[in-house]
């Protein structure tokens, strides 16, 4: 069960969106997602089409590049040509269209898929609501923000340069933050006994329900 999802988080599948290629969901894209208010809830894959550009523009570039791209004199017409490259694209997916070799609209289909992408690079270890005897105890909630807390963590437990964590892929990061503070007894993650548990429970209960 975890190993898929670790698997999909370590080496994810090369995505392109709007002839781009996206670079793996990263700590610092989710960060510049906030900043650019594109959706509090980006990360799940609640993009609709209008939005698509600014953050296909965010996740085809390193933390490095991001921060450089103010700076770049070519910028206007690196994004003139992609313009017409996507419009051509549109285009060509319409001529397809109509004579049935494709379906649905160009850009609601490419929202699609970097909402999928989304999806896959958020992946993340599900919390078990098993308490031990201690769980009892409260204690107060961080004021920090939680993608910064993410970023420091990766600096100081694997060593990592702020531009390095900023990068490090998004899911992975909170995957190694889970297995670190179920070591150190803070989480619980759900194991197959509880996976294979819940699922047989889901069955009986479409069973009862089906009578």
């Amino acid at each position: 069960m975890h190993e898929a999802a670790l698997s999909r988080a370590a080496q994810p599948v090369p995505v392109v969106v709007l002839g781009m290629l996206l670079r793996p969901l990263s700590v610092g894209h989710v960060l510049q997602f906030s900043r650019d208010e594109i959706l509090s809830g980006v990360v799940h894959g609640s993009l609709d089409p209008s939005q698509v550009t600014a953050a296909v523009l965010i996740c085809c570039q390193s933390w490095e590049q991001s921060c450089g791209i103010e700076h770049d004199r070519f910028l206007a017409l690196k994004l003139w040509i992609w313009k017409k490259r996507v419009f051509r694209a549109a285009r060509a997916h319409a001529k397809r269209k109509a004579v049935g070799l494709e379906s649905g609209n160009y850009f609601a289909t490419e929202a699609a898929k970097f909402n999928e992408y989304l999806s896959a690079g958020a992946t993340e270890f599900e919390v078990s609501d098993f308490r031990g005897p201690e769980s009892n105890t409260r204690t107060r909630s961080p004021g920090s923000p939680w993608i910064l807390r993410l970023q420091q963590w990766l600096m100081t437990h694997l060593h990592l340069t702020e531009q390095q964590a900023w990068d490090y892929p998004y899911g992975l990061a909170k995957m190694r933050w889970a297995c670190h503070w179920e070591q150190e007894g803070g989480i619980n993650i759900k194991n197959d006994v509880e996976g294979d548990f819940e699922r047989y429970a889901a069955e009986q209960d479409a069973i009862a329900a089906s009578k």
